[in-house]
């Protein structure tokens, strides 16, 4: 029986950081795009099984259990019928997991229909139907990887980075060398390793530091006295140039203390598991044109099918929270238009708030062991 410790170097009695950090350590080193070691393939496989199996309390107890049970007396061989190659339905939990193929034969026109329509139901938002339905072509057809990575994408928009890791694993694993699954496989590493105290910054610091910034930034607002910028278009003709600026520093200095402090995840990806985009690049696109329409949508969007996003939810509301306080700063004023400000500001300081989460994600890359 392979012994998973001995595959990651680590003791029986190691941590559950301690196996992560030893399986990420072997994934950089042993990643067929990092590696010139024609074996480096073979490791990176048996690296991945070992933790899908140390990392779970149940395989990682029942793996113990088989390391200490004494080896069984040989038997003779016996005749075996092949294993059919088709698929079987079977109940899960929350994570799928590979099942041995058995029972009808499930045509190939079926599964691409069944992912076209998977493909559609993600695109539109719809997480609930879309994850309903990867279960069930999971059950079709365990060995496909598709429906594994988007399930890892809706558990990453929920915020559940181990089961996102997981499911992952499994599309990497029945998809080796799929470059798109591998890289969300290791944005997931990164994010659930422990950073070196050094490089950790606390929340609510990171967030008193921003928000200082933001009322500094708005009280130049409203003692200056700058001419309009636009005055002869309407909607915006109490505007000052320096107005814009501020929206979009408070914006970025927000948006760069989320992602610096943790409460965001690494910048999401505009490409979905299918290839397609995902439902924040719209929201981000329609912020630009209405930040409260594009906030509206997402909200009731997420709460008729489940497709809320905890990095995003925290962004919209913090951007919430900088125009409302950029309105009552325009209501103080005598020469910015507060009504202006509420309805338009949030797309200037949404643009900035993406901006920083962008630029903090690219300086935590940078520095990621």
């Amino acid at each position: 029986m392979t012994n998973h410790y001995k595959t990651l170097g680590v003791e029986p009695t190691a941590t559950e950081a301690e196996i992560r950090s030893a399986y990420r350590k072997l994934v950089l080193v042993h990643h067929p795009d990092r590696s010139k070691n024609p074996k480096s393939a073979e490791v990176f496989v048996r690296v991945r099984e070992a933790y899908e199996v140390l990392s779970q309390p149940d395989s990682r107890r029942l793996h113990d259990q088989r390391l200490n049970q004494p080896a069984p007396a040989p038997e003779p061989p016996k005749h075996r019928p092949p294993k059919p190659k088709t698929a079987s339905y079977r109940g899960w939990g929350d994570d799928p997991e590979p099942v041995a193929p058995q029972g009808p034969r499930i045509s190939e026109v079926e599964i691409e229909r069944d992912l076209e329509k998977l493909a559609s139901l993600f695109a539109m938002g719809k997480m609930t139907d879309a994850e309903a339905l990867a279960r069930v072509i999971n059950h079709k057809l365990p060995t496909l990887a598709t429906p594994y990575a988007v399930l890892g994408d809706i558990a990453r928009l929920q915020g559940k980075h181990e089961a996102a890791a997981r499911l992952y694993a499994y599309a990497v694993q029945y998809s080796p060398g799929n470059k798109l699954f591998e890289q969300r496989h290791d944005e997931m590493l990164r994010i659930l390793t422990p950073q070196p105290e050094a490089r950790r910054i606390n929340p609510w610091a990171a967030q008193l530091f921003a928000w200082s910034i933001v009322l500094c930034c708005l009280a130049y607002v409203a003692l200056s006295r700058e001419k309009p910028m636009l005055p002869t278009v309407e909607l915006v003709n109490t505007w000052t140039l320096g107005l814009v600026v501020m929206l979009f520093i408070s914006g970025a200095v927000v948006g760069s203390a989320l992602s610096m402090g943790g409460l965001l995840e690494r910048f999401v990806s505009t490409t979905s598991a299918m290839g397609g985009v995902t439902p924040a690049f719209y929201l981000g696109i329609m912020a630009i044109v209405n930040y409260w329409a594009a906030a509206a949508l997402y909200i009731g969007t997420s709460l008729l099918n489940g497709s809320a996003s905890v990095a995003v939810s925290r962004l919209v509301a913090s951007v919430g929270g900088i125009t409302f306080l950029a309105t009552l700063t325009a209501g103080i004023s005598t020469h910015v238009d507060a009504f202006q400000v509420l309805v338009w500001g949030g797309n200037v300081a949404y643009i900035g708030a993406v901006v920083g989460w962008m630029i903090a994600d690219s300086m935590l890359e940078s520095v990621s062991p």
